[in-house]
């Protein structure tokens, strides 16, 4: 209907602008009239002027009594239209250029159709007296005109404020027959106003958007969020500038935030308490998305956070009840040492730990003892195996490999102190010595006793290149043969 109007209003305009330049082709055949007739009289009165040289008494007679008086006539005439002319154009411009343009935005044959007829009937009285040259009355009806367009813009203004006020009224409450009857009226007092034409555009999705309305009133009764949004939703993808339901979503939106971060906590608890910490992350990471500052998620975390730390602690300590029972104090030490990461006050797992820690020190010390046990032929590293060995008395029930590493060094040990009978033979002319222990001398045969361990037998005789032999006396053998003999001469 919107695009009929402005059709009708171009197709009026269009008419008008014809009529204005038959007006002006009008005006200019006027001109062209009045200065014929100037030209033509100033030609009479200089025929008359040359008669009157002639002793004619007939003629002379014409001319005062008929031809002079209408010829000053046609002369008077002529310099008013002339001077008259360029007002009556300047009032026709105003008229055109102003007041016409804001006519042809009312339909007025259909508010108000006697001006309609008046402001016609002007107009049709101005082009017929400009075809006479008759400007004074062209002049005055233009006058007339303007008065009557003035008065018909002013009272068409203040109609379209009420038109379009009754029509944003009746949109706002959704009332599309009083909106469509209103909105129509203001565009036929105006038919190019910017906000009139957006409201009727608005109108017009009425028929489209009540249903929806109505549909999200339902589902609002019913507590149906899910469905009521999805109907707020399309109402606004048609207008999207409705305030109303761009308020109602707000809240509906949130309502569903809500119970949606409600349901996701309480499912990571539920995961949280069936041992499922995939499935409890994954929950709370849709809360953290809906709500990321809540309270709740980070209670939530933290839950999350003890639980994982008391399985992993589960974790090792089943694990470290395992390697325990296989003896493995290198791996009892680390899980502990995890342990107390997780729970640094736990003072069972601090207790046990300094226990392993000392287990594992007596374990290296009686492997390093056993490796070389005739270090043990050393007093000091004797003193010290033997302190060793007193102090893994109290780990024998935790380490059975301590045990027996200990129960091997123990019988070492009384080895170790037990002497060997060393049978020393030489040819009774080498001088034998032990070194750092004693004189043998010069003998064939000879025993002597010696603890087990390491030794050098040193033999010498005049002309002869001394001699050494290295013995190692095992603590294994109670007995032992050495054989020193210088027999090779310098």
């Amino acid at each position: 209907m919107l695009r009929d109007e402005l059709s009708s209003a171009k197709k009026t305009r269009h008419k008008q602008q014809v009529k204005l330049i038959i007006v002006c082709v009008v005006i200019v055949l006027a001109c062209l009239v009045s200065v014929f007739a100037i030209h033509y009289g100033q030609k009479r009165l200089t025929a008359v002027d040359t008669a009157s040289s002639t002793p004619d008494p007939q003629v002379t007679e014409f001319v005062d009594s008929s031809v002079a008086p209408l010829t000053l006539e046609k002369q008077s005439t002529a310099a008013s239209a002339e001077q008259l002319r360029p007002i009556f154009l300047q009032q026709l411009n105003v008229y055109e250029s102003t007041l016409k343009p804001e006519l042809a935005k009312i339909d007025l044959a259909r508010w108000d159709k006697a001006r309609h007829i008046d402001l016609l009937a002007l107009e049709e009285q101005v082009f017929t007296e400009v075809s006479v040259a008759n400007y004074v009355d062209a002049s005055r009806h233009v006058d007339d005109l303007q008065q009557l367009a003035q008065g018909v813009i002013a009272d068409s203004q203040s109609q379209f404020a009420l038109a379009f006020g009754h029509a944003q009224q009746a949109y706002d409450a959704d009332k599309y027959e009083d909106a469509k009857s209103s909105i129509d009226q203001a565009l036929m007092f105006d038919n190019s106003a910017p906000q009139a034409i957006e409201l009727a555009n608005k109108i017009n999705q009425l028929p489209v958007i009540l249903p929806l309305i109505q549909q999200a009133n339902i589902a609002k009764v019913e507590n149906n969020y899910a469905k009521e949004l999805a109907a707020l939703n399309k109402i606004l993808q048609l207008a999207p500038n409705r305030v109303r339901s761009a308020e109602r979503k707000r809240v509906v939106q949130g309502i569903i935030n809500r119970e949606n971060f409600t349901a996701n906590i309480a499912q990571s608890y539920q995961a949280i308490a069936q041992g499922d910490p995939v499935t409890a992350r994954k929950k709370l990471q849709r809360a953290q998305s809906i709500f990321p500052q809540a309270q709740e998620v980070q209670d939530v975390q933290d839950k999350l956070e003890k639980w994982g730390k008391a399985r992993r602690v589960a974790e090792y300590q089943q694990a470290m009840e395992t390697v325990m029972i296989a003896d493995d104090w290198e791996e009892t030490s680390r899980l502990l040492q995890l342990i107390l990461q997780e729970q640094e006050a736990d003072k069972i797992a601090q207790d046990l730990l300094q226990t392993a820690k000392k287990i594992i020190a007596s374990h290296k010390t009686m492997d390093k003892l056993l490796a070389n046990p005739y270090r043990l032929s050393n007093k000091k590293t004797l003193a010290q195996a033997q302190q060793n060995i007193l102090e893994s008395n109290e780990f024998f029930e935790h380490s059975p490999s301590l045990k027996q590493k200990t129960v091997l060094l123990v019988d070492i040990v009384e080895q170790m102190n037990k002497t060997l009978m060393v049978e020393v033979i030489s040819d009774n002319k080498t001088y034998v010595v032990v070194r750092r222990v004693g004189i043998v001398g010069e003998t064939l045969t000879k025993t002597i006793q010696l603890m087990p361990g390491n030794y050098v037998f040193e033999g010498k005789r005049k002309g002869f290149k001394s001699k050494l032999v290295k013995v190692l006396l095992p603590y294994t053998e109670s007995s032992y043969r050495v054989t020193v003999i210088c027999d090779e001469p310098i």
